[in-house]
């Protein structure tokens, strides 16, 4: 595995983005598969390092890219190019969207040839980097063809929270219910049984999980389906932290790697 650091200028963002990225040694003739984080300022927490050395080790016909994206202004970078949320937070989310179209991707092309198909190229994050991650795959399908959302902050709304419509006004959802949705994507959804004790609506779940099934229910509506490209897990006794989220970590590789593996390309390798 080969670890390395470095920063771009971003015009949108006004700072530098410092990045982190992992990637499988030598060369190989299958394209890799790329996965770009949120939040790469917790690889180290995550252990990101050993689950990506597992996976290369035990998987050698499937290369990897793994890149982490620091935080900036997180609050506001993150969230959805669709509305902000009611406290105009996430008001910088359409230039963090330019920053990754026209900045940070092409960066990555040119610097490290790496070509962005599809089906081979993932966005994730945790809690509201989660929430930019999905809005981000779900606005650029030519680009990104898979998501990973663990813990996400699908609570993100336009309006504050009232009693008589507990669960209204939750951007996400909204965007997913007015908007055409591509077809062709794969969504992975984690929560964990202890994210979080609130819950709003009183209908005995913890908001986390409440708002990630509500979200798989509106893709649902869009024609996806559970079991086929759709995934969620839930983690018993998880919570809202790096350790849950690096724990599990392996599962969402597996995960994503596994039409690779479904197709042959890939076999564990044995001693």
């Amino acid at each position: 595995m080969v670890e390395s650091s470095f920063n771009i200028t971003s015009k949108y963002l006004n700072r530098i983005v410092k990045i982190h990225m992992l990637r499988s040694p030598g060369l190989s003739d299958i394209k890799p598969i790329t996965l770009i984080f949120n939040d790469g300022q917790d690889f180290s927490a995550l252990r990101m390092s050993q689950t990506v050395a597992y996976y290369t080790a035990n998987y050698p016909e499937i290369p990897l890219s793994i890149i982490g994206i620091y935080a900036g202004d997180r609050i506001n970078e993150y969230g959805s190019v669709y509305k902000n949320d009611y406290k105009n937070r996430g008001n910088k989310a359409v230039l963090y969207n330019k920053f990754i179209m026209n900045e940070f991707l092409p960066h990555l092309k040119v610097n490290y040839l790496i070509e962005f198909e599809a089906s081979r190229t993932g966005f994730a994050g945790f809690s509201l980097g989660g929430l930019s991650a999905i809005d981000i795959t779900l606005n650029n399908p030519e680009i990104f063809g898979f998501c990973g959302v663990f813990s996400g902050s699908f609570w993100w709304r336009y309006q504050p929270f009232t009693e008589q419509d507990p669960d209204g006004c939750r951007i996400l959802h909204e965007f997913i219910d007015k908007n055409p949705i591509p077809r062709n994507q794969r969504f992975w959804f984690q929560a964990g049984t202890k994210d979080e004790d609130c819950d709003r609506n009183g209908n005995g779940v913890i908001d986390s999980i409440d708002d990630t099934l509500d979200v798989i229910r509106s893709l649902e509506k869009k024609g996806y389906i559970p079991g086929k490209n759709i995934t969620y897990y839930e983690v018993f006794n998880g919570t809202h932290d790096p350790r849950t989220w690096g724990e599990i970590m392996p599962v969402f590789f597996d995960w994503a790697l596994k039409p690779l593996i479904n197709k042959g390309i890939a076999k564990m390798k044995t001693a």
